[in-house]
């Protein structure tokens, strides 16, 4: 018997723009790891589905969540590459962009409690101090109002708060 997980994941690539399908494919590796890249690779190849097959250079199970998939997959689209889930001294952040441009995707399901949003925001400002940038944007914001988010990660890619080098120029070190 076929995996019903097997069956899906074409049609996931296939009904679904990019985006959302790599997000959902992503959702899918995190939480069942027997679906890895050569697992989804051969279901594509029984599937015969090419547009699985151009999905696989996209796929990234170690975003924590779809909303981070969605960043990461509309940045690689825009010509900026996001590594995920980056380990910055004793913090995690959900992506990072050049060298000190940190990306953090906070959804409501993530940051409902107190506790959360607290420990967000304070480490935000460990790092910032420690000399990065950090953007936070909502999911209501990379979902509905994509333009204005890719606006000012490009603003801040433009003046250099990517780069250790721009910062040290500004005079902030």
């Amino acid at each position: 018997m076929t995996d019903p997980l097997d069956n899906l994941i074409p049609h996931l690539a296939q009904c679904l723009p990019t985006d959302w399908a790599v997000a959902g494919i992503d959702a899918i590796s995190r939480s069942e790891r027997r679906f890895t890249s050569a697992h989804i690779s051969k279901i594509a190849m029984r599937a015969h589905s090419q547009r699985l097959r151009a999905l696989l250079p996209l796929l990234d199970s170690r975003a924590e969540s779809g909303l981070e998939s969605l960043l990461r997959v509309r940045l690689s689209a825009a010509g900026i590459q996001i590594a995920p889930q980056v380990q910055i001294g004793p913090f995690r952040v959900d992506g990072l962009i050049g060298e000190r441009l940190v990306i953090e995707a906070a959804g409501y399901q993530f940051h409902s409690q107190r506790e959360d949003f607290e420990a967000d925001h304070a480490r935000a400002a460990e790092l910032q101090l420690r000399g990065f940038t950090v953007l936070q944007f909502t999911y209501q914001q990379i979902v509905n109002n994509w333009p204005r988010v890719l606006e000012t990660i490009q603003a801040h890619i433009a003046r250099g708060d990517h780069r250790w080098d721009s910062w040290r120029r500004s005079g902030t070190s």
